[in-house]
């Protein structure tokens, strides 16, 4: 889309030019802050008045309000803060700088109070939902990013964000403009909603494939024998069922053993896994993991792990598990289980098994636990496993392996699309709120479809 005829410095920075015939005015100049109330978690009931809370800014909204999905009690309604139709919400904390001060507007039209950590801004002036895309634009963001303060947590004031600086077009202009990226974002959201199910169903593929090739093998003219188990019928007839602790070593520290050493730690270059570094099939968020000396490493030496050795987590996230392919770099904490093939078992076919429903079954069963999943040595030794012959194991691993690098080029393919139409997005928001881009001429086409 082309430009507006002419420009002007915004003398601001970080912000360019903007078109001739609009304003640059800072936020505070037009509206008035305010705070939520304390209202936290623990505070919500199941039915009363509507109440947002910081934490649903970030999880159940995109831009707009509208649906409510949080209540407190009336008593608690009287001493919270009321917002109304229009007033643009805003975190007061996170976990990134990227994130922290993410802007909705409320659009309903129901008597809603905001939760502590929110802060609300209220005007009449503007239109609220140009505000809350302006606010959401590269410039915005960097701006907020830069008054944030703190490192664990990061919070930003309403003393910061009264200072940020806006493009303010005439009033008629914003309408447009929210018009316009109100549906142009509509059919980009539309578009990665579409390539999201898609890369769901392909994982829903590959664990499909995983459970049914671990438990009935590749063979198509393949003979059964029935077998007396919860969770499966019928093994191949050349196959063995085994318990887990016949075909590997299991170790897992206690937790007064571990605790008792860990107050010596030292920082060091071992990662120290946790259960959210263990994923299906994959160690995840490496690069924030805790890291240990090797003296510690050491003196922990019955839970350092080795090539070919498997990890398994025995606490909250049970059910996904890793083969380890370096010396020397890993370490678990006491909630993994280090599983050891024995020379009988292919250390690649054991995880993909440990990965499969099967085995999910198993921990189901087992679980001692209550609150999270929780599943004892004692009886991660006691888990069946079907077992084929060594070479049928690896021939199994790689086929396996072959299904997932199709499907995982599907998956990636899409993922990338959804990337380029993410940045897209978010660069078309970024110059119609500055100007970048004329849309006072934009209609919407009747017959427009993605794909």
């Amino acid at each position: 889309m082309r430009g507006y005829p002419k420009y002007k410095l915004s003398q601001v920075d970080l912000l360019d030019e903007v078109p001739s015939n609009w304003e640059v005015r800072r936020l505070a100049s037009f509206g008035r802050f305010s705070k939520g109330g304390g209202i936290s978690k623990s505070d919500l009931v199941e039915n009363g008045i509507p109440a947002i809370l910081y934490g649903d800014i970030y999880t159940k909204y995109n831009l707009k309000a509208e649906k409510i999905f949080n209540f407190i009690s009336q008593d608690l309604a009287a001493n919270s803060k009321l917002i109304s139709k229009g007033d643009l919400l805003f975190t007061g904390s996170g976990e990134t700088r990227e994130d922290i001060g993410k802007c909705i507007v409320y659009s309903g039209i129901s008597e809603v109070y905001a939760g502590g950590d929110t802060i609300i801004f209220s005007q009449k002036t503007n239109d609220s939902l140009f505000l809350a895309y302006s606010l959401g634009s590269n410039y915005a963001i960097t701006k907020k990013a830069m008054n944030s303060r703190g490192d664990i947590i990061i919070h930003i004031y309403s003393s910061s964000l009264r200072d940020i600086y806006l493009p303010i077009p005439s009033l008629s202009e914003q309408k447009q403009i929210a018009d316009f990226l109100d549906y142009k974002t509509e059919q980009c959201d539309r578009f990665i909603a579409n390539r999201q199910k898609q890369i769901e169903l392909l994982n829903e593929q590959k664990q499909y494939t995983l459970n049914k090739i671990v438990t009935e093998g590749i063979y198509p003219e393949q003979k059964f024998q029935e077998i007396e188990n919860t969770y499966i019928k019928k093994i191949p007839v050349n196959w063995e069922f085994k318990k887990l602790a016949f075909i590997s070593k299991i170790t897992r520290l206690a937790g007064y053993e571990y605790t008792n050493l860990w107050k010596t730690k030292e920082d060091g270059e071992i990662i120290a896994l946790r259960g959210q570094n263990v994923g299906f099939n994959e160690l995840r968020n490496i690069e924030n993991a805790e890291k240990i000396s090797e003296e510690l490493s050491i003196k922990l030496i019955r839970s350092k792990l080795s090539k070919g050795d498997i990890v398994f987590p025995c606490v909250g996230t049970v059910g996904k598990a890793v083969l380890i392919e370096e010396d020397n770099k890993y370490h678990i904490n006491q909630n993994i289980a280090k599983i050891t093939p024995s020379i009988a078992v292919d250390g690649l076919f054991l995880t993909f098994l440990l990965n499969s429903f099967y085995t999910y079954h198993q921990i189901i069963h087992f679980n001692t636990s209550d609150a999270q999943p929780n599943v004892l040595v004692r009886d991660l030794r006691r888990f069946m496993i079907p077992t084929p012959p060594l070479e049928e194991q690896r021939e199994i691993a790689n086929v396996i392996i072959d299904e997932f690098n199709k499907l995982d080029n599907l998956i990636s393919k899409y993922q990338k699309q959804i990337d380029l139409m993410q940045e897209y997005r978010t660069v078309l928001i970024s110059q119609a709120v500055t100007g970048k881009i004329d849309v006072r001429e934009w209609k919407p086409k009747t017959k427009e479809k993605t794909s």
